[in-house]
């Protein structure tokens, strides 16, 4: 027991490290300490210098205590510890490399590892965490007493394992493993302190009890005292000389531009520094972007993880172009990302893009690659030799892994880049990918030891990725420091703003990890799920004491509501009791009424662009709305295909179109056998499923629509071969000259033919269709307004040039449903008369200079390719139709 340990209260404010001061001195002057002789544990390395210039600030020039942190100290009193092979290190990544042969060596966890790779992982991690909570534990126990401690943990974890590993109870066990393995450590990095012997020890306490000290000064035989610089339980807050504002926004975007115009204002006023509560990292990390934007200099302790860096996604990006089902987009995103050097490749990047858009190719196994184009057969092949280091492995040890990452950075330019960025200097460093780092320490060994496929070793990536912070550079000197609520304890910052005050952000449930219970915690000395609550509680106490803070919370988050934190609730009912409130504040924001300004579209007229071929698509645009034919059919404007595993409504049309024209050109002559036709059908399907590249997967809902189809499509055709039609043509590609101011183009699904008794013919176009028979049926009962189908017609006539031919035309559409239904066009001559002669008179009055407004309507705008252009959801509500005529 020490000789003399003192305990002593002091005010908890920003400015108490004058008072910390005078404490100190005039505990030196009663016990005769030297002030070089006294060692002073403060709570965080933030408070280091702070301490140091407060004592120069009362003392003046001379000697100075010794101020320190437990892990600054014990890293000063003594070289790292050279820990003995398969031992735990204390680094969670390094830690979870050894504790997974270890785990997969156990008889109850070997068929999981062998099986369930994710359940695996789960519990390598959870293995882990409880290791380390163990060992932080024993970290507070003398050496002397240590022993004793690892039994009374044992003799606590005997009695669960023998009730329940063999009822399936796995947490226990993975506790057993993890005492084991904890107690193979005979010293740790904190033991030093336990052997110093200054001639006096002081610790300042803000926050929680160290646990590590209190057993330090515990044993110590000399002088020591200890300070607590906390606020008293139930303190008061309505006597503070300013009550904290709060502020309730409607979601986390206002609430970020609230906090932002707080900081700005308090920049603005030279009340700097500035504490930005880190307590919503999300939120936080808009605010900085909306700061950033006013260049304001900022000092982040919390950072962002890697994963979420550019830098990360970059290397991410490159293993799961590795893996089997790698994506087109993936491959583009990577080629994107800013770290490859695509010099000499940038025309084949626009290449690539436009031929994978267009072969549809939603993995890279899918690409045609003797379809890309040279410059983009080029970008390829060099993306083919980056991959090679990493594609040529399956299963092999660690540090073979991470050679072939290196070799695959290097060979595409991003290990330069890496280098030379923030962030990618860091994710190097925390995936030990410098040079000459692969055999160094506890890590080089366990590298190469463990053995770990493609899909082990991106998962660890991601782990580590996930589990290291960027922290960028600060820029002094810092108007703002990004700090987390405990960090925040005896700062003298000029202003405090804490966003993020709501039930799910403060105050919530703290999960401590690990597989220990909560009473197991308890007993053993180990931090519970109710000690970090605390913890929080203690933290927010003393940033409440600040003269200048501003609460915020936002009602809903992603429409679900939120609720203010209750570590709020008793301040509130204080200021009630009072007859107070939250100190008056605004929100901060600028807001400005504008009168509404109706943007109405153009209405553009372009005669020198007028195609001088139309299609039936084309013309039903211009029919359904002048403005679509404007931007599609005059400017050439066209979608970016989405690269999509889904087949969607034209890739089914394509292929069925594909399949019925394939099955025809192969039938030679009509058939009664309806079993060999629908098995030709079917076989037909497959050819062409596998010639547009669809997987078997994504396109199983369209096969199972067709098998149904198969059937009924050849009881139809059938039918149809019994009253004497046969198929001629499909899949004709025509056209048409001298047919006005416009040629005529087009393709027809489809043309059959009936021979007559007296030596005529009748022709029938037959349009497929995947809609139902009644939208069908609703479009030929106004014959014309049914563009498709006339248009065809039209063609015909062009084709056949006999009036006679013309008498004897059928067209209609044929439903693929079942079963199939036939849907004729009445009166299809006479409607292609009509398209002929109001197409001649629509383009006349184009070429004249007639404007082409957006005069679509309904189904017409629902999907539009043209709409981001024409933006009719804008303006419809309140423009007026005669404002378009």
């Amino acid at each position: 027991m020490p000789t003399s340990l003192e305990r002593c209260q002091l005010p908890s404010a920003p400015e108490a490290w004058a008072d910390v001061i005078s404490a100190l001195r005039r505990f030196l002057q009663r016990h005769g300490v030297a002030a070089r002789d006294l060692w002073v544990i403060v709570p965080f390395a933030q408070h280091l210098p702070l301490a140091r210039e407060a004592w120069a600030s009362q003392v003046g020039a001379g000697w100075m205590p010794r101020f320190e942190t437990t892990q600054t100290l014990a890293a000063a009193l003594g070289p790292p510890q050279d820990i003995p092979e398969a031992l735990p290190t204390g680094n969670a990544l390094v830690d979870r490399l050894a504790a997974a042969p270890l785990l997969a060596s156990q008889s109850w966890a070997r068929w999981t590892a062998q099986n369930d790779a994710v359940m695996f992982r789960h519990w390598v991690r959870l293995l882990v965490e409880t290791t380390h909570q163990l060992m932080e534990g024993a970290a507070c126990q003398p050496p002397d007493l240590r022993e004793a401690w690892w039994a009374r943990v044992q003799e606590r974890l005997e009695s669960r394992l023998a009730a329940q590993v063999a009822a399936g109870e796995v947490e226990g066990a993975l506790a057993r493993v993890a005492w084991a393995w904890a107690r193979q450590r005979d010293t740790l990095p904190t033991d030093a302190l336990f052997r110093v012997r200054p001639a006096a020890w002081a610790v300042v306490q803000a926050g929680e009890v160290d646990a590590l000290m209190a057993s330090v000064v515990a044993q110590f035989p000399g002088p020591a005292l200890w300070l607590e610089v906390n606020p008293p339980e139930g303190t008061a807050i309505t006597d503070m000389r300013q009550v904290p504002s709060l502020v309730a926004c409607r979601d986390a975007e206002e609430e970020a531009q609230v906090a932002a115009a707080r900081v700005l204002r308090h920049v603005a006023d030279g009340e700097v520094p500035v504490a930005l509560v880190a307590q919503d990292r999300g939120l936080v990390r808009r605010i900085r972007a909306l700061l950033e934007r006013e260049k304001v200099r900022i000092h982040d302790e919390t950072g962002w993880k890697l994963s979420t860096t550019r830098a990360g996604a970059c290397v991410m990006g490159l293993l799961r172009l590795c893996e089997a089902g790698a994506s087109t987009d993936e491959l583009l995103d990577w080629l994107k990302s800013g770290f490859v050097d695509l010099q000499g490749h940038e025309a084949g990047l626009v290449a690539l893009e436009e031929a994978l858009r267009r072969q549809q190719a939603a993995s890279v196994a899918q690409v045609r690659l003797q379809a890309l184009p040279e410059a983009a057969r080029s970008l390829w092949q060099f993306g083919s030799e980056v991959r090679e280091p990493l594609a040529r492995l399956t299963q092999t040890h660690l540090a073979r892994w991470q050679q072939a990452l290196v070799q695959g950075l290097q060979r595409c330019g991003a290990w330069q880049r890496l280098q030379r960025d923030p962030a990618g200097a860091q994710l190097l460093q925390a995936l030990h990918l410098h040079e000459g780092e692969a055999g160094a320490g506890a890590y080089g060994r366990q590298a190469a030891q463990l053995v770990c496929d493609r899909v082990e070793y991106r998962a660890w990536v991601d782990e580590v990725l996930e589990a290291v912070s960027f922290r960028p550079a600060p820029q002094e000197p810092a108007e703002v420091v990004i700090a987390p609520l405990s960090r925040c304890m005896l700062r003298p910052f000029a202003a405090v703003v804490l966003p993020g005050c709501d039930h799910t952000h403060l105050g919530a449930a703290a999960s401590v990890g690990g597989c220990l219970s909560e009473a197991e915690r308890r007993d053993l000395g180990l931090p519970t799920g109710q000690a970090l609550w605390q913890r929080e509680r203690l933290a927010l106490r003393h940033v409440l004491t600040h003269p200048r803070l501003s609460l915020s919370w936002r009602r809903t988050h992603q429409g679900e509501p939120l609720q203010v934190s209750p570590l709020l609730e008793p301040l509130r009912l204080a200021l009630r009791r009072a007859g107070r409130d939250w100190a008056a504040a605004t929100d901060g924001l600028v807001r400005q009424v504008l009168p509404v300004r109706v943007v109405r579209p153009t209405r553009p007229s372009a005669p020198a662009l007028l195609p001088s071929k139309v299609s039936a698509s084309a013309y039903e645009a211009l029919r359904a709305c002048p403005y679509r034919f404007f931007a599609l059919h005059m400017l050439g404007l066209q979608e970016v295909e989405v690269l999509d595993d889904a087949p969607d409504r034209r890739d089914l049309g394509q292929w069925l179109h594909g399949v019925l024209h394939a099955f025809h050109v192969s039938r030679a002559s009509p058939s009664n056998d309806w079993q060999a036709d629908v098995d030709r059908l079917l076989a037909m399907g497959r050819q062409q499923q596998q010639a547009l590249g669809l997987d078997d997967a994504a396109f199983l809902a369209e096969w199972l629509y067709f098998e149904r189809l198969a059937p009924a499509y050849v009881d139809w055709l059938h039918a149809q071969e019994a009253q004497g039609w046969r198929f001629e043509r499909g899949e004709w590609a025509v056209s048409m000259s001298d047919a006005g101011p416009a040629d005529l183009k087009g393709r027809l699904d489809r043309v059959d033919r009936l021979m007559q008794q007296h030596g005529g013919a009748r022709a029938r176009l037959i349009d497929y269709k995947t809609s139902s028979a009644d939208s069908l049926r609703a479009r030929v009962r106004r014959p014309l307004e049914d563009t498709q189908l006339a248009f065809y017609a039209a063609l015909w006539e062009g084709l056949v040039g006999a009036v006679e031919e013309l008498e004897g035309l059928e067209a209609g559409y044929l439903a693929l449903e079942t079963p199939v239904k036939w849907i004729e066009h009445p009166r299809v001559t006479d409607s292609a008369a009509a398209l002929r002669a109001g197409l001649a008179e629509d383009f006349t009055r184009l070429a004249a200079g007639a404007p082409l407004p957006p005069l679509g309507q309904g189904p017409a705008c629902e999907h539009c390719a043209a709409a981001g252009l024409c933006r009719k959801a804008h303006w419809d509500g309140s423009m007026g139709e005669e404002a378009l005529a």
